[in-house]
């Protein structure tokens, strides 16, 4: 658990102090929440040589992304005590590439992960997103 869980209030966030960094998970939650979007749309689109393989390897992320994502985000708040009211969505654009959403994706949570939480548990569900997310790539540039 958090050193001192604070009580909060629907929506609120917690009071940064001057050792605190800013809250940034709720960045981190809508980015992976575009993502799922973006992965289900490549998704659908896949065509030509190849295209049953990234298919499939898409359909595993948006999938599994989802699935990790509400556990994460349920789990963050329940150890902060706090319910994320406001998520800062930005519009959702479809990347041409796969392989380059896939690994722009990886390196924005491997960067953004250390401003969601210091908790270990927290940490170790980023870590299974990362693993999904690295074995798409593998799925997109090896088996497609």
């Amino acid at each position: 658990m958090a050193t001192k869980p604070r009580p909060m209030m629907l929506g609120s966030q917690p009071a940064a102090n001057a050792n605190e960094r800013p809250n940034k998970a709720p960045e981190f939650f809508a980015r992976l929440l575009n993502a799922v979007t973006v992965a289900h749309v490549l998704h659908f689109q896949q065509t030509g040589p190849g295209s049953y393989a990234r298919h499939e390897a898409l359909g595993s992320l948006y999938d599994g992304l989802s699935g990790y994502i509400d556990s994460l985000v349920e789990d963050w708040q329940g150890c902060h005590d706090t319910i994320i009211a406001d998520y800062p969505f930005a519009p959702i654009e479809k990347p041409a590439d796969p392989v380059a959403f896939i690994e722009e994706l990886y390196e924005y949570v491997e960067t953004a992960r250390a401003d969601v939480s210091d908790e270990s548990h927290i940490q170790n569900q980023i870590d299974e997103i990362c693993t999904l997310i690295s074995t798409t790539r593998y799925k997109l540039k090896r088996l497609a």
